[in-house]
Protein backbone atom coordinates (compact mmCIF):
# COMPACT_ATOMS: atom_id res chain seq x y z
CA UNK A 1 0.00 0.00 0.00
CA UNK A 2 2.77 2.42 0.91
CA UNK A 3 4.67 1.65 -2.30
CA UNK A 4 1.55 2.33 -4.37
CA UNK A 5 0.95 5.58 -2.52
CA UNK A 6 4.51 6.77 -3.12
CA UNK A 7 4.20 5.78 -6.77
CA UNK A 8 0.96 7.74 -7.06
CA UNK A 9 2.59 10.76 -5.42
CA UNK A 10 5.51 10.55 -7.83
CA UNK A 11 3.09 10.46 -10.76
CA UNK A 12 1.30 13.56 -9.44
CA UNK A 13 4.53 15.54 -9.13
CA UNK A 14 5.66 14.32 -12.56
CA UNK A 15 2.39 15.46 -14.13
CA UNK A 16 2.65 18.88 -12.46
CA UNK A 17 6.27 19.22 -13.60
CA UNK A 18 5.38 18.34 -17.19
CA UNK A 19 2.39 20.70 -17.23
CA UNK A 20 4.48 23.57 -15.86
CA UNK A 21 7.29 23.10 -18.39
CA UNK A 22 4.87 22.86 -21.31
CA UNK A 23 3.17 26.03 -20.07
CA UNK A 24 6.49 27.89 -20.03
CA UNK A 25 7.35 26.69 -23.54
CA UNK A 26 4.00 27.92 -24.85
CA UNK A 27 4.43 31.27 -23.09
CA UNK A 28 7.96 31.91 -24.39
CA UNK A 29 7.35 30.75 -27.95
CA UNK A 30 4.11 32.72 -27.91
CA UNK A 31 6.14 35.82 -27.04
CA UNK A 32 8.16 35.09 -30.18
CA UNK A 33 4.98 35.10 -32.25
CA UNK A 34 4.68 31.36 -32.74
CA UNK A 35 1.62 29.15 -32.46
CA UNK A 36 2.29 25.73 -30.94
CA UNK A 37 0.77 22.72 -32.67
CA UNK A 38 2.57 19.89 -30.84
CA UNK A 39 4.87 19.56 -27.84
CA UNK A 40 6.45 16.11 -27.55
CA UNK A 41 8.57 15.06 -24.58
CA UNK A 42 11.92 13.38 -25.41
CA UNK A 43 12.67 11.31 -22.30
CA UNK A 44 15.73 9.56 -23.72
CA UNK A 45 17.57 12.72 -24.78
CA UNK A 46 20.90 12.79 -22.97
CA UNK A 47 20.97 16.54 -22.36
CA UNK A 48 18.29 16.33 -19.68
CA UNK A 49 20.21 13.74 -17.67
CA UNK A 50 23.55 15.50 -17.22
CA UNK A 51 24.60 16.40 -13.70
CA UNK A 52 24.18 20.13 -14.35
CA UNK A 53 20.73 19.76 -15.93
CA UNK A 54 18.90 17.15 -13.86
CA UNK A 55 15.93 19.46 -13.38
CA UNK A 56 15.40 19.90 -17.12
CA UNK A 57 13.31 18.12 -19.73
CA UNK A 58 13.76 18.15 -23.50
CA UNK A 59 10.79 18.65 -25.83
CA UNK A 60 10.39 18.61 -29.60
CA UNK A 61 8.09 21.50 -30.52
CA UNK A 62 6.39 22.19 -33.83
CA UNK A 63 3.95 24.84 -34.99
CA UNK A 64 3.56 27.91 -37.17
CA UNK A 65 5.03 31.41 -37.18
CA UNK A 66 3.25 34.72 -37.64
CA UNK A 67 3.78 34.33 -41.39
CA UNK A 68 2.05 30.94 -41.37
CA UNK A 69 5.26 29.01 -41.99
CA UNK A 70 5.98 25.72 -40.27
CA UNK A 71 8.77 25.54 -37.71
CA UNK A 72 10.25 22.79 -35.55
CA UNK A 73 12.73 23.15 -32.72
CA UNK A 74 13.99 21.52 -29.54
CA UNK A 75 13.26 23.21 -26.21
CA UNK A 76 15.04 22.47 -22.95
CA UNK A 77 12.83 23.51 -20.02
CA UNK A 78 13.76 23.64 -16.32
CA UNK A 79 11.57 23.60 -13.23
CA UNK A 80 12.47 27.26 -12.60
CA UNK A 81 10.74 28.31 -15.79
CA UNK A 82 13.85 28.76 -17.94
CA UNK A 83 13.53 27.65 -21.56
CA UNK A 84 16.37 27.24 -24.04
CA UNK A 85 15.54 26.98 -27.75
CA UNK A 86 17.86 24.72 -29.73
CA UNK A 87 18.01 23.07 -33.15
CA UNK A 88 15.66 25.64 -34.70
CA UNK A 89 14.93 24.61 -38.26
CA UNK A 90 14.19 28.04 -39.76
CA UNK A 91 16.61 30.51 -41.37
CA UNK A 92 17.77 33.53 -39.37
CA UNK A 93 16.39 35.93 -41.98
CA UNK A 94 12.90 34.60 -41.36
CA UNK A 95 12.98 35.38 -37.68
CA UNK A 96 14.58 38.79 -37.41
CA UNK A 97 14.73 40.03 -33.88
CA UNK A 98 12.82 37.02 -32.59
CA UNK A 99 15.60 34.65 -33.58
CA UNK A 100 18.23 36.88 -32.01
CA UNK A 101 16.41 36.42 -28.73
CA UNK A 102 16.25 32.67 -29.34
CA UNK A 103 20.00 32.64 -30.06
CA UNK A 104 20.60 34.30 -26.71
CA UNK A 105 18.57 31.51 -25.13
CA UNK A 106 20.78 28.83 -26.69
CA UNK A 107 23.85 30.40 -25.08
CA UNK A 108 22.63 29.71 -21.58
CA UNK A 109 19.60 29.68 -19.25
CA UNK A 110 20.53 32.96 -17.55
CA UNK A 111 20.75 34.88 -20.84
CA UNK A 112 17.57 33.23 -22.03
CA UNK A 113 15.75 34.52 -18.98
CA UNK A 114 17.05 38.05 -19.50
CA UNK A 115 16.26 38.05 -23.23
CA UNK A 116 12.72 36.69 -23.09
CA UNK A 117 11.12 36.47 -19.68
CA UNK A 118 13.19 38.86 -17.58
CA UNK A 119 12.83 38.37 -13.89
CA UNK A 120 11.58 34.77 -13.93
CA UNK A 121 14.00 33.69 -11.22
CA UNK A 122 13.09 36.57 -8.93
CA UNK A 123 9.40 35.89 -9.48
CA UNK A 124 9.76 32.21 -8.60
CA UNK A 125 11.92 33.08 -5.60
CA UNK A 126 9.06 35.22 -4.28
CA UNK A 127 6.58 32.43 -5.09
CA UNK A 128 8.76 29.93 -3.21
CA UNK A 129 9.00 32.24 -0.20
CA UNK A 130 5.22 32.78 -0.19
CA UNK A 131 4.60 29.04 -0.53
CA UNK A 132 6.99 28.30 2.34
CA UNK A 133 5.31 30.89 4.57
CA UNK A 134 1.87 29.51 3.74
CA UNK A 135 3.11 25.96 4.35
CA UNK A 136 4.40 26.82 7.83
CA UNK A 137 1.30 28.89 8.61
CA UNK A 138 -1.07 26.08 7.68
CA UNK A 139 1.19 23.36 9.01
CA UNK A 140 1.87 24.76 12.48
CA UNK A 141 -1.48 23.65 13.95
CA UNK A 142 -1.73 20.60 11.69
CA UNK A 143 1.71 19.23 12.55
CA UNK A 144 1.27 19.68 16.30
CA UNK A 145 -2.23 18.15 16.54
CA UNK A 146 -2.45 14.65 18.06
CA UNK A 147 -2.66 11.90 15.45
CA UNK A 148 -6.06 10.73 16.69
CA UNK A 149 -7.57 14.18 16.21
CA UNK A 150 -6.41 14.67 12.62
CA UNK A 151 -9.27 15.20 10.22
CA UNK A 152 -9.15 16.22 6.60
CA UNK A 153 -10.01 18.62 5.17
CA UNK A 154 -10.97 20.33 8.46
CA UNK A 155 -7.38 20.25 9.72
CA UNK A 156 -6.28 22.46 6.82
CA UNK A 157 -8.86 25.18 7.31
CA UNK A 158 -7.90 28.37 9.10
CA UNK A 159 -6.14 31.66 8.68
CA UNK A 160 -3.21 29.98 6.95
CA UNK A 161 -5.39 28.80 4.06
CA UNK A 162 -6.95 32.24 3.79
CA UNK A 163 -3.45 33.75 3.70
CA UNK A 164 -2.51 31.34 0.93
CA UNK A 165 -5.41 32.59 -1.19
CA UNK A 166 -4.30 36.17 -0.53
CA UNK A 167 -0.72 35.31 -1.55
CA UNK A 168 -2.03 33.73 -4.76
CA UNK A 169 -4.06 36.85 -5.50
CA UNK A 170 -1.14 39.22 -4.93
CA UNK A 171 1.24 37.11 -7.01
CA UNK A 172 -1.38 36.81 -9.74
CA UNK A 173 -1.70 40.60 -9.82
CA UNK A 174 2.07 40.89 -10.11
CA UNK A 175 2.52 38.69 -13.17
CA UNK A 176 -0.36 38.41 -15.63
CA UNK A 177 1.21 35.56 -17.61
CA UNK A 178 2.26 33.43 -14.62
CA UNK A 179 -1.08 32.50 -13.08
CA UNK A 180 -0.49 28.80 -13.66
CA UNK A 181 2.87 29.01 -11.89
CA UNK A 182 1.25 30.72 -8.91
CA UNK A 183 -1.42 28.01 -8.84
CA UNK A 184 1.21 25.27 -8.77
CA UNK A 185 3.31 26.91 -6.05
CA UNK A 186 0.37 27.56 -3.73
CA UNK A 187 -1.24 24.17 -4.28
CA UNK A 188 2.10 22.51 -3.62
CA UNK A 189 2.35 24.32 -0.29
CA UNK A 190 -0.83 22.63 0.98
CA UNK A 191 0.30 19.24 -0.30
CA UNK A 192 3.64 19.73 1.45
CA UNK A 193 1.84 20.28 4.77
CA UNK A 194 0.17 16.88 4.55
CA UNK A 195 3.23 15.10 3.18
CA UNK A 196 5.44 16.39 6.01
CA UNK A 197 2.96 15.15 8.62
CA UNK A 198 2.67 11.77 6.89
CA UNK A 199 6.46 11.36 6.69
CA UNK A 200 6.92 12.32 10.35
CA UNK A 201 4.20 9.98 11.64
CA UNK A 202 5.32 7.04 9.50
CA UNK A 203 8.91 7.47 10.66
CA UNK A 204 7.63 6.80 14.19
CA UNK A 205 4.94 4.24 13.36
CA UNK A 206 4.78 2.83 9.80
CA UNK A 207 1.26 1.53 10.41
CA UNK A 208 -0.21 5.05 10.46
CA UNK A 209 -1.79 6.86 7.52
CA UNK A 210 -3.27 3.83 5.81
CA UNK A 211 -5.30 6.23 3.64
CA UNK A 212 -2.30 8.28 2.57
CA UNK A 213 -3.32 8.59 -1.13
CA UNK A 214 -6.68 10.02 -0.10
CA UNK A 215 -5.00 12.48 2.27
CA UNK A 216 -2.78 13.74 -0.53
CA UNK A 217 -5.76 13.93 -2.90
CA UNK A 218 -7.70 16.00 -0.35
CA UNK A 219 -4.70 18.31 0.09
CA UNK A 220 -4.50 18.75 -3.69
CA UNK A 221 -8.18 19.60 -3.84
CA UNK A 222 -8.15 22.04 -0.92
CA UNK A 223 -4.94 23.72 -2.07
CA UNK A 224 -6.18 23.85 -5.64
CA UNK A 225 -9.46 25.50 -4.68
CA UNK A 226 -7.76 28.12 -2.47
CA UNK A 227 -5.11 28.83 -5.11
CA UNK A 228 -7.66 29.03 -7.91
CA UNK A 229 -9.75 31.42 -5.83
CA UNK A 230 -6.82 33.77 -5.30
CA UNK A 231 -5.65 33.63 -8.91
CA UNK A 232 -9.24 34.00 -10.14
CA UNK A 233 -9.73 37.17 -8.10
CA UNK A 234 -6.47 38.56 -9.51
CA UNK A 235 -7.63 37.80 -13.02
CA UNK A 236 -11.02 39.45 -12.48
CA UNK A 237 -9.40 42.56 -11.02
CA UNK A 238 -7.02 42.80 -13.96
CA UNK A 239 -9.84 42.44 -16.46
CA UNK A 240 -11.84 45.08 -14.61
CA UNK A 241 -8.90 47.51 -14.57
CA UNK A 242 -7.23 47.14 -18.00
CA UNK A 243 -5.29 50.43 -17.73
CA UNK A 244 -3.79 49.46 -14.38
CA UNK A 245 -2.96 46.00 -15.72
CA UNK A 246 -1.10 47.46 -18.69
CA UNK A 247 0.91 49.83 -16.52
CA UNK A 248 1.89 46.97 -14.18
CA UNK A 249 3.34 44.75 -16.91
Amino acid sequence: MQVLALFALALVFFALDQAWKRHRIRAILGALGRTIVEIRWLPLTGYSWTRAQRDTSVFRVSGTTRDGEHFECRCVASVLGQVSIQDDRRAASSFGSALSAASAMSRGPARATNAIVGGTLSFHAVCAAAALLACVWIGAPYWTAPYGSLQLPDGLYGTGLAALAVFACVLGMWRRHNHFAVFLWMTGAVVAVVVVRIANDMAVDPSTHDLMPFEIAIALFVGGVASALGVGIARVVRLATPHAARSAR
